[in-house]
């Protein structure tokens, strides 16, 4: 399996309504993201493929994680195969090494 990692920066911020305070919710590797993953990968991935092969539809699923913080989750989607994923976030640096700590 292949995981391909593409970064893109907005130039231009999104504009918003009201200023408000960014919290750092988005910032650690949240423990549901092995829950979900693994819920995913037993339960929803085999049921959404048998689906897609029945009507003979072969195209890889397509997943879009809104908020992904650090993308733990969909890294994990786009490992466990069977799904293009694509992760979105404010631009913010994060070492995720430094988060399993």
């Amino acid at each position: 399996r292949e995981v391909r990692v593409r970064q893109h920066f907005m130039d231009v911020p999104v504009p918003q309504a009201r200023r408000r305070a960014a919290d750092l919710t988005g910032l650690k590797v949240w423990p549901c993201s092995l829950r979900l993953l693994h819920h995913y990968e037993s339960d929803v991935l085999p049921r959404l493929l048998q689906r897609r092969r029945a009507s003979g539809d072969d195209a890889p699923l397509r997943v879009l994680e809104l908020g992904s913080g650090v993308g733990a989750l969909g890294l994990g989607i786009a490992a466990v195969g069977g799904a293009r994923v694509v992760l979105t976030d404010p631009g913010v640096a994060v070492n995720l090494a430094a988060d399993y700590s």
